[in-house]
């Protein structure tokens, strides 16, 4: 499964955790009464905030469909944030952005579902320091009922969200370990410097499976961002195809897709449809990615349901040990929520990722034109991007509603726009929930997210659209789909790396030492 998650954690730090899963060549069914994809043009946006909206993407060499306008290299798109700065406060509630010329945030459009919050989800939760066995200082925080929420202990960080998955965070000799569930995480550690660029490399271990990923790290604003590296890029002839409409629709059915049957696209398939027929790649990868996204939020589910103490461990005196209801007043489901998810991702939902598609097809591009343009220290983080707004949440995530200042969740598979260019004091932003799933933050609501988080999905999306190419590149000539062009690959950013044999191992111990801190916490 994926997971992002973040959490203010009791001594003040933020915390991010991503899980990603490897992106399988998805097959499976196809929805009859999916809405065909648009022809010609691109939908509108989709509730954007006054005077942010995106321009088109520069198109791919050879292309002739998009107008020019979004940046086309890796340079860095507006001036670096000081360390420390923070943005205004208007007495009217509406942050104030001239120390940035950024324009300001407008609320959502009206005619949206209201937000609808459990009072129960607190986002402050009460706090109790004591030592374990050991003599070390332990600190737990509890949600309202006992139900607890994050233990600081030993070096290690315990999260528990709302929806019940718990997330275990360690950092020692010069590595982070960061698990969600059994045998399932990553391990990060340094990597290489390539032209003064620092690089760490994640090895992640999922459902027994291990691979390795890389990525730029620097700071931004006083935080530590990392920024997905990619390892290869395709031929610029490839990038064009796929950018550009085919010569005729593909009608891309249930038994190449092989959805149909699977257990998540179950749950998930009165949430999402997949487009009737694709004449263009960015819709086949639209398609590709928020399958990937669903069935990690299926797997994440599982883990979570299974693993109940999420709610259950930990409860100082009079906790009731039963997990909170949704904001609609039914209990959580724990990755079944079949009856609950019949709103279907709009279609100009699913346009505004076709568009976010396109746009990171004509930065790879560039990108594979030009190798030696690499980023730079003095870049700010993709996520503050003027020019991408929408983002596919990758893995759980909790975070706070502006109007109630209280605690909803997000799944992977749901969608924000961000409303925001320029973070607070604590580097955060507010975003507009697009498109959710029954008993999480309602869609129209507000939402405090963390950059770094906004950034994590940035690169899970990245990281699945490479995957989705891969996919594309292989399957292209059958079940429909034309032939691409030259589908070799040259170098990427930086080297591959080689997975850490023993990144399994340290997953499973760290697990384990969870479970005994859990349980003295119990004490």
């Amino acid at each position: 499964m994926t997971l992002v998650g973040t959490r203010k954690c009791g001594l003040g730090g933020v915390f991010v955790f991503l899980i990603l899963p490897t992106v399988p060549v998805i097959l499976g069914g196809q929805r009859k009464d999916a809405p065909p994809p648009p022809k010609g043009r691109a939908a509108p946006e989709v509730r954007a905030p006054a005077n942010t909206r995106k321009p088109a993407p520069d198109p791919p060499s050879g292309t002739n469909t998009r107008s020019t306008g979004a940046p086309s290299t890796r340079a860095a798109y507006f001036p670096p944030r000081p360390n420390g700065a923070a943005s205004q406060q208007s007495n009217s509630g509406t942050r104030g952005q001239a120390d940035s010329g950024a324009p300001a945030r407008t609320r959502p459009l009206p005619g949206t579902m209201p937000a609808r919050v459990n009072p129960s989800y607190s986002a402050a939760p009460a706090t109790r320091r004591f030592t374990d066995r050991a003599g070390r200082p332990v600190t737990a925080s509890y949600r309202p009922g006992g139900r607890l929420a994050t233990i600081h202990a030993a070096g290690m960080t315990i999260n528990h969200g709302i929806r019940g998955e718990r997330t275990v965070v360690s950092r020692r000799d010069g590595q982070t370990i960061v698990s969600t569930g059994t045998g399932s995480g990553y391990v990060q550690q340094a990597y290489l410097m390539r032209n003064g660029q620092q690089y760490v490399q994640r090895t992640y271990v999922v459902n027994g499976a291990t691979y390795a990923a890389a990525y730029r790290s620097y700071s931004y604003g006083g935080v530590r961002y990392y920024a997905y590296a990619p390892v290869a890029y395709y031929h610029p002839a490839f990038y064009a195809w796929a950018f550009n409409p085919w010569v005729a629709p593909v009608h891309y059915g249930a038994v190449l897709w092989g959805w149909r049957g699977t257990p998540w696209f179950g749950v998930y398939g009165g949430f999402f449809a997949p487009y009737r027929e694709y004449p263009m790649a960015s819709l086949w990868l639209t398609d590709y990615l928020l399958a990937a996204s669903l069935q990690a939020a299926y797997e994440a589910g599982l883990e979570a349901g299974a693993a109940g103490q999420g709610y259950q461990q930990g409860y100082p005196s009079g906790g009731t040990g039963q997990p909170p209801p949704d904001d609609y007043g039914a209990p959580p489901s724990y990755g079944d929520p079949v009856a609950g998810n019949q709103t279907q991702l709009s279609p100009e939902v699913k346009q505004a990722i076709a568009d976010e598609v396109q746009q990171q097809l004509a930065a790879e591009q560039s990108a594979a034109a030009n190798p030696q343009d690499l980023p730079t220290n003095d870049q700010g983080p993709d996520a503050l991007n003027p020019a991408e707004r929408v983002f596919v949440v990758g893995s759980s995530l909790d975070v706070v509603a502006v109007a109630s200042n209280q605690e909803c969740s997000l799944t992977a598979g749901d969608v924000l726009t961000r409303l925001d260019d320029t973070p607070d004091e604590n580097q955060n932003v507010e975003a507009s929930v697009q498109s959710s799933k029954r008993g999480e933050c309602a869609a129209g609501q507000t939402v405090n997210v963390s950059v770094q988080a906004l950034q994590e999905m940035h690169n899970q999306f990245r990281q699945k659209l490479d995957a989705g190419l891969k996919a594309l590149a292989e399957k292209g000539g059958t079940g429909g789909l034309p032939k691409p062009p030259n589908t070799a690959t040259t170098a990427g950013e930086v080297p591959t790396p080689t997975p850490d044999s023993a990144a399994a191992d340290q997953l499973r111990a760290q697990q384990q030492q969870a479970d005994q801190t859990e349980a003295q916490v119990r004490e």
